[in-house]
């Protein structure tokens, strides 16, 4: 299956990304590259970090105020699993199209946030949870 990851060009036109600065629309791009097939991915600024040399030279700090900005922008969406914080696109796969999503051990959002997820990316997540099981989770 190919790697492959989408930057759409309607985010040049994008009136949430317009409002980030460089470092944190660079981190936006690495959590698209960065987050598994559903979009999900550990809410750990090292994870970014340790995922790209250029922002490797960043501090914690400075990803996890690019993190929180995409948060309150609602680019991306907050969740918890056993005590771990995890993060998610609610509009994943309207750009990323995913056809053939690997297996993934992290788990799927929570059920308020599945409930804000586009029909799209809610339809991604219910082949998951056809293909692992009632909850979608890897225990």
């Amino acid at each position: 299956m190919p790697d492959d990851r989408m930057l759409h060009r309607c985010q040049g036109h994008s009136a949430k990304l317009a409002q980030c600065d460089h470092l944190t629309y660079r981190v936006w791009t690495q959590y698209l590259l960065s987050a598994d097939d559903y979009g999900v991915m550990v809410d750990e600024p090292a994870k970014i970090r340790g995922d790209n040399l250029a922002l490797m030279r960043e501090t914690e700090a400075d990803v996890r105020r690019c993190l929180d900005t995409l948060l309150s922008l609602g680019l991306i969406v907050r969740f918890e699993h056993q005590g771990q914080a995890y993060l998610c696109s609610l509009e994943w796969q309207d750009y990323q199209g995913i056809a053939y999503p690997r297996n993934s051990y992290l788990p799927n959002p929570t059920p308020e946030v599945l409930q804000q997820l586009s029909p799209k990316t809610q339809e991604l997540f219910t082949k998951k949870q056809k293909a692992k099981g009632v909850d979608g989770y890897m225990h």
